[in-house]
């Protein structure tokens, strides 16, 4: 296989968590990625300006839920 086509090396991720936010933050340990899930940080506020300060080190994979427009109002407001 060609160089082009090599898939990258990442390293060793974890999904990255509320409950340890300030830990990683604090400790800022050698990771490949941390892989969060879009809807925890949708309402902005300190997770979100978290994740803002952690993307310059750490490559960060989202993962989201895809909803029927005329349905994710009304799961949005439940599941928030």
């Amino acid at each position: 296989m060609s160089d082009s086509c090599a898939i990258p090396r990442c390293g060793v991720g974890i999904g990255l968590r509320a409950p340890h936010l300030a830990e990683v933050l604090g400790t800022r340990p050698v990771i490949g990625w941390l892989e969060v899930h879009a809807e925890n940080y949708m309402g902005g506020g300190s997770g979100l300006a978290a994740l803002k300060r952690l993307q310059w080190d750490t490559h960060i994979p989202t993962l989201a839920v895809l909803l029927p427009h005329e349905t994710m109002e009304s799961r949005l407001c439940h599941h928030l």
